[in-house]
This record gives structure tokens, sequence and C-alpha cells, in this order.
């Protein structure tokens, strides 16, 4: 009897992580039982804090005190949304995809993210706040589409800013060059627990606007102007920070310069909304790879299992800076499992010897392909290659000692 863990992170613009696991459970129980070949699976639901957050957070307490709700903001174009939110107990779940994210954009548009904002963020945060019992809140910051600085979310909680002269400022990108102090929120947050789905900070050659800024939009000379305008407006909010003793939560004890400030570890994350919300509120920051295992207890399923699948639309250099999908290659290195991977499209400097792959890499969308239909029908079709290989794995008894060496070539 060979027991499988199946972890895969969506396909960006094409299906869930809920879908993906759902179609391999399916069509690998379906082979087996054809074959006579005796397979148990068991899914997990997996976001890094990024698009399908809230969907994990419903799988894992599906009997527990759960409430759904809803509230209105407005998406990164102004439009009003229906976003969700969870409540359980005292705390609240929050996923800034639904908000700030691609999914939340005009489909009949160009990407236009230097007129995106992530005021609705903020909206929805201080709705949450106002709600009667809520002493913290949850935020999976991830798979966003603006690339704001949380510029839009301080004014929506009451920030206000100002040039030179002390005159005030509209928040918007195109004035960033102009920002040359502000007042604080004025809505007051409960403790915030952010969760980062990346490991870059906001500025710098693997910063957010240069490794994430291109797949939202931005083109090369957007890029150069924005990260010369950031520099301008960050300087006010370090100022902010180091008055409010936020350093020590920003992960930045003792250093108050702004060089330090703009390579914070998860400033990349959703634009940089967190570094904005961290210059002025309490905030917990969390690895989302690694808050995705703890909170699934995945490490103590997969010690009890035969065999990882995970997988993604793309995986890239990225997926490795703090992603889930690299977290789990290397939890199943660490626990000397085989791990066997299902890609929309695969860097070919990301070696994996287990690897499937629907496409030749692409370059940098992650939606490597968005039809869904034909995905679904390419990954029951891989099952039955990802069963050949399971059996002829597991075939071999104790394939421990043969795992860390593969899963590193």
């Amino acid at each position: 009897m060979a027991h499988v863990i199946l972890a895969c992170d969506k396909f960006k613009g094409s299906l869930s992580s809920t879908q993906i696991n759902q179609i391999l459970e399916e069509q690998l129980l379906q082979e087996a039982r054809r074959r006579g070949t005796q397979l148990t699976c068991q899914s997990y639901v997996v976001s890094d804090g990024g698009e399908g957050f809230l969907a994990m957070i419903r799988s894992k307490a599906r009997s527990g005190n759960l409430h759904q709700h809803q509230l209105e903001a407005p998406s990164p174009e102004g439009k009003p949304l229906e976003v969700p939110w969870i409540q359980q107990g005292k705390h609240a779940f929050l996923e800034s995809y639904h908000v700030i994210g691609n999914d939340s954009l005009s489909t009949d548009k160009p990407l236009n993210p230097l007129y995106y904002s992530s005021h609705g963020l903020g909206v929805a945060l201080k709705k949450i706040a106002q709600h009667p019992g809520i002493e913290a809140i949850t935020v999976g910051l991830g798979s966003s589409a603006i690339v704001d600085g949380g510029l839009g979310l301080l004014a929506a909680l009451g920030a206000q800013f100002y040039n030179a002269a002390q005159a005030p400022i509209k928040p918007h990108l195109t004035q960033l060059q102009h920002i040359a102090s502000l007042t604080p929120p004025t809505v007051a947050l409960p403790t915030l627990h952010l969760i980062s789905d990346v490991e870059n900070p906001i500025l710098g050659p693997r910063g957010g606007l240069r490794v994430y800024g291109p797949q939202k939009g931005l083109k090369g000379a957007e890029l150069n102007t924005l990260e010369h305008d950031f520099a301008q407006y960050w300087l006010p909010l370090l100022a902010r920070a180091k008055s409010n003793g936020a350093l020590d939560s920003l992960g930045l004890p003792g250093a108050g310069n702004l060089a330090a400030f703009t390579q914070q570890k998860h400033g990349g994350a959703a634009g940089g909304v967190g570094l904005a919300l961290g210059a002025f509120f309490a905030v917990q920051w969390h690895q989302g790879a690694n808050w995705c295992v703890n909170y699934l207890a995945l490490d103590k399923g997969l010690e009890h299992a035969d065999a990882l699948i995970t997988g993604e639309g793309c995986f890239d250099t990225s997926s490795l800076e703090g992603k889930i999908t690299g977290r789990l290659i290397a939890l199943g290195n660490d626990l000397c499992k085989p791990v066997l991977g299902v890609f929309g499209q695969r860097e070919p400097s990301c070696k994996m010897p287990l690897a499937f792959e629907r496409v030749p890499y692409q370059g940098a969308s992650h939606a490597a392909v968005s039809d869904r239909t034909e995905t679904e029908a390419w990954l029951r079709e891989v099952c039955l290659r990802l069963l050949d290989t399971l059996e002829q794995l597991l075939d071999h008894g104790d394939v421990s000692k043969d795992i860390k060496q593969n899963n590193n070539q």
C-alpha cells in the first residue's frame, strides 16, 4: 500500500490548488484501481499567502468555529468589489488577492499598474478592525496587481501626504517624487500577522519591483522611474517607523537608514503594502511557505507518506525564494521522500529529475497556460506517467538513500 501526499499550488489564471489536487487524486486512484495497485492519497490545499489563502484556511477548519463574511471595497481601479473574509473566534483572515489581485481587474483592458491603488485593502482592513470582537487580522500578502508601496492603503486609513511646501498631495504613484512628509493613519488596527509569499525586498536587482513588476505590466523605463521615486516616498515612512519604535517588528533593529529599510526581507510582498503597514502598526511577519507548512502540519503528514506530488503554473527562480513549491520540495528532500512535480512550465535552470511540464519555458509570466480545459486534460493524462514513476520508485523498497541526491540534482 502506497500513500501519496498531493500539495499543488495554483496554476495561475487556470486552476486552483483545490482543483488541481482533486483532478490528480481522482485520476490517480482511478488508474491505480485499473492496474490493481494499492494507493491512497491525501490532499492539502496550499498557499504561501497569495491566491488561495482563504481556501486553505477553510480546508483546515471545516469543523471549527469559522464564519465567512463579505465586505465592500474598491478594486485597484476603483470599482466596487465584494471581498470575502473569515472570522474564527477573535481572529480574522483576509486574502489580499481578493481585493488587489489580478482577478479584481477589468478583463477588457491592458494591465496598467501605474494607475492601480492599494486603497481597497486599506478599506477592507478598516472594516474588519471595526467588526466586534476582532483582536488580530492575518493577511495573506501575495498574487497582487499593485506596485504602489501601500500609498493608497495608508490614505484609506487616514494618512495624508504633503510636499516640501506643506501642500496636500494626492496619493497617486505619479506624485511619489513630491512627497516630503505625511501625517500618520487615524484608523486603529489590531495586531496584524502578515503572511509574505516572497523573500524579496522592495528595491534592488532582486527587489519586488524588478522581479514581479514585469508580471504586473511594468515596463523597463517605468521600473527605473518608480525605483527612483520610491526612494523619496520611503523617507518619511522610515522616519515614522523610527519614531514609532517599529524597526524591531520590521526585522531592522538598530538599522535606521533608508538602505536597510528598503531591503527589509519581505518588503517586496504585494507591492510593498506590508512595509507601509509595518511603519505604523503592530505587525508580525511570517514567511508564507513555512507558515503554510506549520498551519497544515504538512511535515507530520509527509512523515507518514511514501511520496509527495507538488506543482504550480510556473516553476522558476522565484519559486525558490520563499514560495510554497520550493519549500515543499526542500521538505521532501529533508524527509528523504520522493518528490514529483507537475508544472505548466519550468525554467531550465530549476533542475528537478521527477518533473513533468506541460509546455516549454516561456519566460516571466506565471500564467503559463490559461486554458482551463486543456490544462485539466493534460493533468489527467500526466497521471499515467506519475503512477508509472511512483510504481518504479516504490518497487525498489527503501529508496530514501537515493532521494536526497535526486532531489538536489
